[in-house]
């Protein structure tokens, strides 16, 4: 069995990409652990599936993450919208989508891309699992499963949680830029992010 410790000094028995997406299991003693660093075994993952959708639009509605998200869909209540651009992430051959599970429940996604030529990562955790180590440890496998580098992230730059996520996981800011944000109906500055 491997460990893992979350972000807060949550326990996880297992930190696993495998054919159901990014699995953590909670560890149920009250040990702590000696090492903060998480050991994690990288496998195929699994795509999105149309089960997953339903989950997804709500949590990439949820008013305080778009807040917090900022470069979002102009609506994210149109599930027209959502479910168009899904079908198109989904069917791309060079788009890796991949669902995020904690205790066998659906809690995000994460992808790799590439727009104008240089490879990025996104990801999109639901609220109630901020804070627990799960996008870093999306992230970590994700990056196991995808060998381009240089990729690139971008993130608002009062998003401090995905900074953190993002630097935790070796990426290191190049620089920033203002942004028109859809969330916030504003232009913002945005932090540029390079894993190399």
């Amino acid at each position: 069995m491997q460990a893992a410790v979350g972000e807060q000094g949550e326990h996880f028995d297992r930190a696993v990409l495998d054919h159901r997406g990014l699995v953590l299991h909670r560890h149920s003693g009250k040990r702590r652990l000696s090492q903060g660093r998480a050991q994690v075994r990288a496998g195929p993952g699994r795509p999105v599936e149309d089960s997953d959708l339903d989950a997804l639009f709500d949590q990439m509605r949820d008013p305080a993450s778009v807040l917090m998200a900022a470069f979002t869909t102009e609506d994210p209540d149109d599930r027209s919208a959502f479910d168009a651009h899904m079908a198109m992430l989904r069917s791309s051959p060079d788009i890796t989508l991949r669902a995020v599970t904690c205790d066998g429940r659906l809690v995000g996604s994460i992808a790799s891309f590439v727009f104008d030529g240089q490879s990025e990562v996104t990801y999109w955790i639901e609220r109630a699992a901020w804070g627990g180590g799960i996008a870093t440890r999306a992230v970590a496998l994700l990056l196991d499963l995808v060998p381009a580098r240089p990729l690139h992230a971008h993130a608002a730059s009062d998003n401090a949680g995905s900074l953190r996520v993002l630097r935790k996981s070796g990426f290191k800011i190049i620089g920033t830029e203002t942004s028109f944000a859809a969330a916030r109906k504003d232009e913002i500055e945005e932090t540029i992010l390079r894993l190399d």
